[in-house]
């Protein structure tokens, strides 16, 4: 089943007919996020968390959910989140990735969602034409690409574990309803 998901995310990043429903998929991620029921976000957030996601997927054109469920692994939509490593965010960037992606402000929710996406998309890129794409690039989005590639492209199963959350985080998400389309 998982394979069946990764193979229709790849085609759809390649076709490009990720964004034909922008607006209905922007509500559907808000939906999800309001779903969780997050003490620390104000329905505000959640809209500009939304927004946010499907604006710079649709600049990097990578498929707005998975920058959801990524974010939802990283953050859990936390925009202050800070882990033991330093990364910071939404999308759980490191200080030294702040200068390509133009982050100068790795708590802004626009910034860090425009970062992640964007970092993914780079990820996406290292890995094209390669039939793991989508699994290599998320393990190299959670060890650093030059780290997975050190480990030869194994993945222990920490990493395993990372990329199958977000698998399995994007289905859910991809099946969601809105609440205005239900």
């Amino acid at each position: 089943m998982k394979k069946e998901i990764l193979c229709a995310l790849m085609v759809a990043i390649a076709s490009g007919k990720l964004f034909a429903h922008q607006d209905q998929r922007q509500e559907i991620i808000k939906s999800f996020i309001t779903s969780l029921q997050l003490p620390y976000l104000s329905q505000e957030q959640v809209g500009h968390i939304a927004q946010s996601i499907v604006r710079y997927a649709k600049e990097a054109s990578i498929d707005p959910f998975l920058v959801t469920a990524l974010i939802y692994r990283e953050s859990t939509f936390n925009p202050n989140a800070v882990s033991a490593t330093g990364a910071q965010g939404l999308g759980q960037i490191k200080s030294m990735n702040f200068p390509d992606l133009e982050i100068t402000d790795a708590f802004d929710i626009a910034q860090n969602a425009k970062g992640t996406a964007q970092y993914l998309k780079k990820m996406l890129l290292l890995w094209n034409n390669h039939p793991k794409q989508v699994e290599y690039a998320l393990a190299s989005y959670f060890k650093g690409h030059n780290g997975f590639k050190r480990d030869g492209c194994v993945m222990d199963q920490k990493t395993a574990n990372y990329v199958n959350n977000i698998v399995d985080k994007y289905q859910e998400v991809r099946g969601f309803k809105s609440v205005t389309n239900s």
